[in-house]
């Protein structure tokens, strides 16, 4: 039987599957906490006396920002290595997902990765623009969240142990 991926990547993959996993899970407990909310200009301009609100706004964006930066800079160029395939800068390696069909459009991940700058930058400077990102990121997180489980099922598919 031969394989369809290279067994000597299989350990690095997995660390890097089950951080993303572990990062997924507490994204995803940020986003249905804020999800629920209508945080716009006002609720944002009234964070100073709600610490808890602003607590959980920047533990959303924090991990927002973590799970886009593992996936991108570790967990799908180790898949691209288990797959064969060699990474390289990572508009090829989103290239070569997109393609892969796990990622619906490298250049949504581009779109992304500029959120979570303004989520980083624009931190509670300009409340309309920050307000915009903090909104964006909850329409988004879904289809980041399913990046990752569209990675696991690729492996899967190649009939990886995992």
């Amino acid at each position: 039987m031969s394989l369809n991926y290279l067994p000597e990547h299989v350990p690095a993959f997995v660390r890097a599957l089950e951080i993303a996993e572990r990062e997924a899970r507490a994204l995803e407990a940020s986003w249905h906490g804020l999800n629920q909310m209508d945080l716009g200009v006002d609720q944002l301009d009234q964070l100073a006396p709600d610490a808890s609100l602003a607590i959980s706004i920047e533990a959303f964006a924090a991990r927002f920002g973590r799970l886009q930066d593992h996936l991108g800079e570790k967990l799908i160029p180790r898949l691209l290595l288990l797959l064969g395939e060699v990474p390289g800068p990572l508009l090829d390696n989103l290239n070569r997902a997109e393609r892969l069909g796990i990622l619906e459009n490298a250049l949504d991940w581009l779109a992304w990765r500029k959120l979570r700058n303004r989520l980083v930058h624009e931190y509670f400077q300009e409340t309309t623009s920050f307000a915009q990102a903090i909104q964006q990121a909850l329409h988004v997180t879904p289809a980041l969240l399913n990046l990752l489980k569209a990675i696991r099922q690729r492996a899967q598919q190649a009939q990886m142990p995992i």
